[in-house]
C-alpha cells in the first residue's frame, strides 16, 4: 500500500470550522494553543516596564495585542491574510488608536523606515520556505531594538512521534509519512522534504537566529518545568547582537 502524497495530505480538508474555532476552542487543544499567548504576555510584561512599539509577523487577527501589558503605544501586525485573518483584525480592532495591520507576503513588505522596541512571531517561521526565511529573520533583526519573542512547534523527538501518530491514526491525516515520523523522532529532519510543519526542526531555526540575534533563552511551552524537547511548543527569547 502506498502512502498518501504529503503535499496533498490535509487533516482539515473537510473541517469547515474557522481557524480560531479549530485551534482555540474549549478543551485541552485550545488550552495548549492559548499557552503560547500567555507565554509571550508573561515575557513581555517581565521585560517591559513601560509601553513601547511592537511589530508582529504572522499576527492573524491580532489577538496577541490582548496579552500585552503594559499596552503598546503602537502595534503593527503583519500577515499574509490566510483564512482572512487580516479582515477579522480590521473589524476587531477598528478605531483602536495605535493598532495597525498590513499585508505581508515577502520580507520586503516589512517596514524599512521604522523601528520597534519588541518583535514577535508566533507559529509562523515553520511555514516560511527555507529560501526566503533569511530575509524575514534579517529584517526582524534590523527593526527590533530591545528584544524579540518567537514561538514555533516542536516537530522532532518523542513529542513529534506522539502528535503525528495520533493525527495519522485518530484525527484523519498528517503531512508526515511513516518514514517522516521515524526520521523526525530521531531528529533526522535532513532526510525529510520540508512542507510547513513537515521536516521543521526548531534547533536548526535557533542556529539560524543566532546569526542575526543573541539567543537569550529557549523554553518549552506550555509545561515550562520541562525542557523544550519535551514540549509541544518552543519559545525563543532574542536580543539584538549589539544590545
Amino acid at each position: 500500500m502506498t502512502e498518501q502524497n504529503p503535499a496533498l495530505a490535509n487533516p482539515w480538508a473537510e473541517d469547515t470550522r474557522s481557524y480560531n474555532e479549530r485551534l482555540f476552542g474549549p478543551g485541552f487543544r485550545g488550552w495548549v494553543h492559548k499557552s503560547r499567548f500567555r507565554w509571550v504576555g508573561s515575557q513581555y510584561a517581565a521585560r517591559r516596564a513601560k509601553p513601547g512599539k511592537v511589530i508582529e509577523i504572522g499576527c492573524f487577527d491580532g489577538k496577541t495585542f490582548d496579552y500585552l501589558q503594559p499596552r503598546p503605544l503602537r502595534y503593527l501586525g503583519l500577515d499574509a491574510n490566510h483564512e482572512g485573518g487580516l479582515d477579522i483584525a480590521a473589524s476587531r480592532w477598528a478605531g483602536v488608536e495605535g493598532v495597525d495591520f498590513g499585508l505581508c507576503v515577502t520580507a520586503d513588505d516589512m517596514p524599512h523606515d521604522e523601528t520597534f522596541d519588541v518583535g514577535i512571531s508566533m507559529e509562523t517561521f515553520e511555514h516560511v520556505p527555507e529560501e526566503i526565511l533569511d530575509g524575514y529573520i534579517d529584517r526582524l533583526a534590523e527593526v527590533t531594538e530591545d528584544f524579540a519573542l518567537i514561538t514555533v512547534p516542536n516537530e522532532i523527538g518523542p513529542i513529534c512521534f506522539v502528535k503525528q501518530t495520533l493525527k495519522k491514526l485518530v484525527l484523519g491525516g498528517s503531512q508526515f509519512t511513516w518514514s517522516d515520523i521515524f526520521n523526525a523522532t530521531f531528529g533526522r529532519t535532513d532526510r525529510i522534504d520540508r512542507l510547513d510543519h513537515r521536516g521543521f526542526n526548531y534547533r536548526r531555526l535557533v542556529r539560524r537566529l543566532e546569526r542575526s540575534f543573541r539567543v537569550v533563552a529557549v523554553r518549552g511551552i506550555p509545561f515550562t518545568f520541562l525542557p523544550a524537547y519535551l514540549n509541544v511548543t518552543v519559545g525563543i527569547v532574542l536580543e539584538p547582537k549589539d544590545g
